[in-house]
């Protein structure tokens, strides 16, 4: 029960409460069925290797990797970091996996729009978790208002 007078929700949990709101509706909404213009490095690799995880189950690179990619994106991946262990005979990703490992059930259910739905979840984490520490040493609501816009 609250008192006559003071809502029953905290300015810091209505704030952040809409954020993780927008945030999550967008990466729900977000994109297309083809994406325009390819894609390079880092996000071609952590895709694929996604891609590659959820429909072969490994992380070799493979000319069906690439035609799957090319389905989605336009132009499809370029300059995708791989390594080889024997001189080019079998390929692999050359990035971490462990985000690919992450973002795969967002993957599994929401396609491309799954990164973007980690990658909010992420974010809000991280703004709650910054509030968190700065109330140690600010009220609440300036604790807030530096999380959020920093």
């Amino acid at each position: 029960m609250s008192a006559p007078g003071k809502s029953a929700v905290s300015t810091p949990a209505l704030v952040l409460g809409l954020l993780a709101v927008f945030f999550l509706l967008f990466a729900a909404t977000v994109g297309k069925d083809r994406l325009p213009g390819g894609f390079i490095c880092d996000e071609a690799a952590y895709f694929m290797m996604t891609q590659s995880l959820w429909e072969d189950g490994d992380l070799r690179w493979e000319e069906r990797d690439v035609v799957a990619a090319n389905r989605i994106f336009e132009g499809g991946p370029r300059n995708v970091i791989l390594m080889t262990p024997d001189g080019g005979e079998t390929l692999y990703y050359g990035k971490p996996y462990i985000y690919s490992l992450l973002v795969l059930p967002f993957f599994a259910l929401l396609g491309v729009n799954g990164f973007v739905l980690l990658n909010a979840l992420m974010f809000i984490t991280m703004v709650w978790l910054a509030w968190r520490y700065l109330r140690a040493w600010n009220s609440s609501a300036a604790a807030l208002l530096m999380a959020v816009t920093f």
